[in-house]
């Protein structure tokens, strides 16, 4: 009878098992030391090894040649318990057994001492299935055990289960294992099988198991039924459901230039070849996170064949950071939708029309996309009429070089001004050598409409003033002070005010305030002044 890969190659001791070292190493120590815990609690995702490492676990303790902290594996009791006629090693699915009952007898069993072993070892699965009269059953046999008995319980959801019983247990957090650790274990047993698997396959495989072994090993064995001794990427991705990389690599195409007909097109042709609408989009979200991993931090791009690498090259230039988190957030939401939606094709296509059209989306997001469109426009238009596209770096050379000249040219200005007593200029007071704060406003949005446009259309109508050495801008609306108080443009707008004068300057937004508002607030603050007398009354800005 044929036994699935996750069973046949599950490991055996301490060294045969994938990641988890922080783990394994605190229960050999253990073992050899001897110091072992009364109750411990597995926590971790399926498939990571919580059940495996338990079971070897309890072989290690009953051992008797265990002096390194692996089970030797050809004592009387190793050999007992891979035959399973071991008597002191009790499994119990709580998800079944999880009535009060049910600890009772466990609680009246785990009173005699083993039979053939060192320890009666309890492994209760799945532990937070039990109710809450059988962990209150449980709680006083788990706090003061017998000498004899370890329990080791696991779950995949540790919040459910009391707070009374999780401070009786040692805890292990199992985390899900690294694509290179799998990547490497799937390699060594396509290996053994005799199964030849080209890497764009296992990257495949690893990329849907998402960090658990058994999911890995329990795709591996579907392929193998599918394409025998051979499995290639295409094989892969027909048993697997996945999208190509020709059809994720299009939709962003489509995305990018705006094209909601081609988009709709490819799901369309997508839904027609008996994809479901949620496989298509986690597998188009997870091609997003890719191409923004990439234009972040350059790392995402190993899931892709190397024909494809110009075109996702020149994606990559063409999506902004903002945009590509905009695709992100609503296709993320539409796939929590479309879980309990009635006809799921309706969602996915509204969440295209979504992407191509941010004319429809109100929010911020949506705005800074329709900027970023126009901007767009505006910029092709003018190498058509000039005849010339500028490269990147250009751009960027010719924004410092701009900057630098109008830094040096305004700080000439500053002192000629200085010098002439007789211009009526108002100054920013109390720091020497700063230009005239309309200088800097117009260095500034000089500067800001260069490298970003978006910024430009919130700050041109601004007016500005300096004030304790912050430069204050005030907007009209709410979403254009909220746009620019985010962290990133906040450090954007201050790193290009030192650069045209010279030194630190805090960046400050604020929402005008209506003519009325102000003339009340001047009139409270001098009756405050002629009151208490000027030298008692603070002002202070927020």
């Amino acid at each position: 009878m044929y036994t699935a890969l996750y069973r046949r190659f599950r490991p055996s001791n301490f060294s045969e098992v994938v990641g988890q070292q922080h783990v394994v190493r605190t229960l050999k120590n253990q073992v050899i030391t001897g110091n072992l815990a009364h109750a411990y609690l597995f926590c971790g995702t399926r498939g990571t090894g919580k059940t495996s490492i338990a079971r070897i676990f309890a072989k290690a303790v009953n051992c008797s040649n265990n002096a390194k902290g692996d089970p030797c594996g050809i004592c009387d009791n190793c050999k007992a318990i891979d035959d399973a006629t071991f008597m002191d090693i009790y499994e119990i699915d709580a998800a079944s057994n999880n009535s009060v009952d049910n600890i009772r007898d466990l609680r009246d069993n785990v009173i005699y001492p083993p039979a053939m072993g060192n320890y009666k070892v309890y492994i209760i699965d799945e532990v937070h299935m039990l109710s809450t009269s059988a962990f209150n059953a449980f709680l006083k046999t788990l706090e003061e055990p017998p000498a004899h008995a370890i329990f080791i319980l696991a779950t995949t959801d540790p919040q459910k289960i009391p707070a009374t019983i999780l401070s009786r247990c040692q805890r292990f957090d199992f985390r899900r294992i690294s694509d290179g650790d799998m990547m490497a274990h799937l390699r060594s047993i396509a290996d053994r099988v005799g199964v030849k698997v080209d890497d764009m396959a296992l990257n495949l495989i690893v990329s849907k198991a998402d960090g658990a072994v058994r999911d890995a090993l329990s795709l591996l064995d579907k392929c193998i039924s599918y394409c025998g001794d051979t499995i290639t990427h295409e094989d892969a991705l027909e048993v697997l459901g996945a999208l190509d990389d020709d059809i994720l690599l299009r939709f962003s195409r489509a995305v990018l230039d705006y094209n909601v007909a081609e988009a709709l097109k490819i799901v369309e042709d997508v839904y027609g070849a008996g994809r479901d609408a949620a496989q298509f989009l986690d597998d188009v979200i997870r091609h997003f996170r890719n191409l923004l991993m990439a234009r972040m931090v350059g790392t995402g791009l190993e899931e892709y064949a190397g024909h494809l690498e110009d075109e996702i090259r020149r994606q990559i230039m063409g999506y902004s950071e903002n945009r590509l988190i905009r695709c992100i957030e609503i296709l993320n939401s539409s796939a929590n939708q479309i879980k309990w939606a009635v006809l799921p094709k309706v969602i996915l296509e509204v969440a295209v029309v979504r992407l191509c059209q941010p004319d429809i989306d109100n929010d911020i997001n949506g705005l800074l996309d329709r900027i970023e469109r126009l901007e767009k426009q505006a910029t092709f238009s003018k190498g058509q009429s000039e005849g010339q596209v500028a490269t990147i770096s250009q751009t960027v050379s010719g924004d410092k070089a701009g900057l630098e000249n109008g830094k040096k040219a305004m700080e000439t200005r500053s002192v000629e001004k200085a010098s002439d007593a007789g211009a009526g200029t108002k100054k920013v007071a109390d720091v020497k050598g700063l230009p005239d704060i309309r200088d800097v406003w117009s260095a500034l949005l000089d500067g800001v409409k260069r490298e970003k446009m978006a910024l430009y259309v919130f700050m041109k109508n601004a007016t500005p003033r300096y004030e304790n050495g912050a430069l204050i801008v005030e907007v009209d609306k709410s979403i254009f002070r909220d746009a620019l108080k985010k962290a990133e443009n906040v450090a954007f707008i201050e790193n290009l005010l030192k650069k045209i004068t010279g030194i630190e300057m805090a960046f400050r937004p604020e929402l005008k305030k209506d003519d009325e508002s102000q003339k009340a607030e001047k009139e409270m603050v001098n009756e405050l002044i002629s009151f208490f007398g000027k030298d008692k009354v603070q002002i202070i800005k927020e």
